[in-house]
């Protein structure tokens, strides 16, 4: 008997390899005969140096011919698929295909036709981010990256979109809109090593951009507030010197009265206060041009 393992010729009657010391299978001489012969090379031979080729290797490996019929109902499926609206799976399904298309001349005007549809409209979704990122329309920004794109393109491809929409919005001086775009839950599945790495990269610029620009607001509105807070006690002090005690105490309750007024409606009108100092402070609008001149004069 042969050993399988070690090919070491073994005496008859025993039961393990003198060699290896395997257990043989102790199959009958005309069973042997009737079963496929051993490779005659072992698919992983220790002894060859490191980066030899491999008889089996897996990049020799072809993949199995698809029938025709079957490559032709897979193209109806992705067709179908498109019209359906589910650009994905159409071209996920394409790229399945690709490789066996090509050796059939009669079934490339039909795949041709479908990657150019699916091209088409991920250019168009590509070129409305692009203008709503120009625009700094970030609601629909988001809506369109977090929607109709997801049905449309990968997740690597939407990733892509939102920072080159991100990076416009910070250039932009809108580091609010940038950080919801930044958002987006595209980012939270993609595994792409590049894209993470970019996208660390601006959220930590978009970031310290907001710190600042909030703070600026802040010191704004806190500056304001005691400018006009040392206003109102200069005039109040002037009235009380001026009118004396009783004609002050006449003005106390519709002071209040406008005080309590204020408070109830500061959640109404705090959006356009905040809109007001954006456009004034946020280098965008006369803020703007007012920097640019400054800037100008500088250098």
């Amino acid at each position: 008997m042969i050993c399988d393992l070690c090919r070491c010729e073994v005496p008859s009657g025993k039961r393990f390899c003198p060699r290896c010391g395997v257990e043989l299978n102790l199959v009958p001489d005309r069973e042997r005969a009737s079963q496929a012969p051993l490779l005659a090379k072992d698919v992983f031979d220790w002894n060859e140096p490191a980066g030899a080729s491999s008889a089996y290797g897996v990049s020799q490996r072809q993949q199995p011919v698809v029938a025709i019929d079957e490559l032709s109902t897979m193209l109806h499926s992705a067709q179908s698929k498109l019209e359906d609206g589910d650009v994905r799976e159409a071209a996920a399904l394409l790229g399945r295909i690709r490789s066996q298309v090509a050796r059939h001349a009669s079934l490339r005007p039909v795949y041709e036709q479908l990657h150019r549809t699916i091209e088409a409209r991920k250019r168009k979704i590509r070129a409305r981010c692009k203008a709503l990122a120009d625009e700094g329309d970030c609601p629909r920004l988001v809506w369109m990256l977090a929607g109709p794109a997801t049905n449309d393109m990968e997740p690597e491809e939407i990733c892509d979109i939102a920072l080159q929409a991100a990076q416009a919005l910070y250039d932009a001086e809108r580091a609010d809109e940038a950080n919801d775009v930044l958002r987006v839950a595209s980012f939270r599945t993609v595994r792409d090593e590049a894209i993470v790495e970019r996208h660390r990269e601006l959220a930590a610029l978009v970031g310290r951009r907001r710190y600042w620009q909030h703070w600026r607001r802040s010191m704004t509105v806190v500056g304001g507030t005691c400018i006009l807070g040392g206003i109102g006690l200069v005039v109040w002090a002037w009235f009380l010197w001026r009118t004396g005690l009783g004609a002050a105490r006449r003005l106390v309750v519709p002071g209040l009265l406008l005080c309590a007024v204020f408070l109830a409606t500061f959640p109404q009108w705090k959006p356009t206060l905040e809109k007001w100092l954006r456009e004034h402070f946020d280098d965008e609008g006369p803020g703007k041009n007012i920097k640019r001149l400054w800037t100008r004069r500088r250098d």
